[in-house]
């Protein structure tokens, strides 16, 4: 529903697999996107809402007792047991701040009328997973099928004239920063209410991910990992409210205070790289489990 099926969002076309043999309804607004990489056995073309109500009117012409069937049931009691793994994480104590206890934090701190623009790499990784959108209508601006780093920062600046009464979060990992951070200027000068959060693991975090499960340990710092950079002043000179943060009982706070302010301002948020903590992308975690390495699942 509503997906390109892209190599992304099927684990590279393994979901479902081609020798499955399950039924395949593709529904999307779009005819072009529609059975674009998969033989799909029903099409539909239309607004999402409004089919999925139909399809539901049609379910209940002629009801089946769903709650009975083994899937089902299956199906339930390991969305209950998830939750409750989810739930644990989120509210983790450790430092640097764990990155379900920042997903947990960040919405709970947001204003309704919020907007949310996502760079590459962990910030799209767990908001994707684990952020769930209040309510219809487009908030949340991804950048998933080009994966272009730097995409954030300038996206979230149309964002923000888009919808000057909403507060904008900016989510962007320090690779993906070095390449649009002089667009701070712009940000400083328009004043809106834009919140950069730089999620600060010190490295290329996902070349360094593919690195060290791919091949190993030994060439994880072949030229993944940054010295430490003072990025307070870097926002501040250009004339950004700045703060880091660097346990989670810092995190709420400084979250409300920025989103509070009319200007826009700057978190230095310090995370674990992803080779420390494997973020539940479907190819790593296979991998992440037979090397005996820290994983989301």
């Amino acid at each position: 529903m509503g997906s390109s099926t892209d190599s992304a969002g099927t684990d590279k076309w393994t979901v479902p697999p081609g020798d499955s043999g399950a039924k395949f309804i593709h529904l999307n607004a779009c005819e072009q996107e529609a059975a674009n990489n998969y033989p799909s056995d029903v099409i539909l073309i239309g607004d999402a809402k409004a089919t999925l109500g139909w399809m539901l009117e049609l379910a209940d012409a002629e009801p089946r007792p769903l709650e009975k069937l083994p899937r089902v049931k299956a199906l339930q009691e390991e969305k209950r047991r998830h939750a409750e793994y989810v739930a644990d994480l989120m509210g983790s104590e450790e430092a640097p701040v764990h990155p379900l206890r920042f997903i947990k934090e960040l919405d709970e701190a947001l204003p309704r009328d919020r907007c949310l623009v996502m760079d590459v790499g962990t910030a799209a990784i767990y908001t994707s997973t684990y952020y769930k959108v209040p309510e219809a209508g487009r908030t949340v601006a991804y950048n998933f099928a080009m994966g272009s780093l730097g995409y954030a920062i300038p996206a979230s600046i149309g964002a923000a004239h888009a919808r000057p009464d909403s507060c904008v979060a900016t989510l962007v990992g320090d690779g993906s920063f070095g390449l649009a951070a002089a667009e701070l200027e712009t940000m400083a000068r328009t004043g809106q209410n834009n919140n950069v959060i730089l999620i600060d693991n010190r490295s290329f975090g996902w070349i360094r991910a593919e690195w060290a499960l791919n091949y190993g340990p030994r060439y994880v710092d072949f030229a993944t990992n940054f010295r430490e950079v003072d990025y307070l002043k870097i926002a501040e000179g250009f004339g950004l409210k700045a703060v880091k943060v660097e346990k989670p009982q810092e995190l709420g706070p400084a979250l409300r205070e920025c989103f509070a302010d009319p200007g826009p301002t700057f978190i230095d948020l310090v995370m674990q790289p992803e080779d420390k903590l494997v973020p539940p992308v479907p190819g790593w975690i296979m991998r992440a489990r037979e090397k005996g390495l820290r994983h989301i699942a």
